[in-house]
């Protein structure tokens, strides 16, 4: 009983921690891209099917926290041959690794709507820190989200085997984030 009355003191003697506002996204309105590059011609694409679990407070960053799970065989370059070689195992192994995610627990403000994510990103299971660099426009109970980073698809083994040469493909790719999204409950 001692302990029971202890613990109870305890937890009523300590701040409560106050959560960042939950942003439900408008995936109809909302985008995950990226550009490559082949033959130094761009290549676009997107990712369908994804999911993010979003608590963002500008005013409390250390409460901010970001979740994206992509489902990597919703991958769509807009042609279907292309669109079948990238999820084979030479590229996103969409069989061996059908997610690959985003997770950000630290954020910086730059200036104004500006701020930073610093996150892990997890492509094929290769886990690497990034940094992520957005704008955030809040009006009321809307949010509207775009952020851009570059990255290295060897890093992440997308493109191996005899796609490993930047001859062709570049190493680099370039994600693109566009969220809207309405403040919830």
């Amino acid at each position: 009983m001692k302990k029971l009355a202890l613990i109870l003191m305890l937890v009523s003697a300590s701040p409560a921690m106050a959560d960042a506002p939950v942003w439900n996204i408008n995936y109809d309105a909302s985008r995950l891209g990226f550009t490559t590059y082949w033959q130094n011609s761009p290549v676009n694409g997107l990712f369908k099917k994804w999911m993010a679990n979003v608590r963002f407070d500008p005013d409390d960053l250390n409460a901010s926290s970001v979740n994206v799970e992509i489902q990597t065989d919703s991958v769509d370059t807009n042609y279907k041959d292309r669109d079948a070689e990238i999820r084979k195992s030479d590229w996103l192994s969409v069989e061996s690794f059908p997610i690959a995610t985003f997770s950000a627990r630290g954020f910086r403000r730059l200036k104004d709507n500006n701020f930073v994510a610093d996150g892990t990103l997890e492509i094929k299971g290769t886990k690497s820190p990034v940094l992520l660099p957005f704008t955030l426009e809040i009006s009321g109970q809307d949010a509207q989200m775009k952020g851009e980073i570059s990255i290295s698809r060897l890093a992440f083994n997308v493109g191996e085997g005899q796609w490993r040469s930047t001859d062709f493909i570049k190493e680099e790719i370039v994600i693109h984030v566009q969220v809207a999204a309405r403040r919830g409950n």
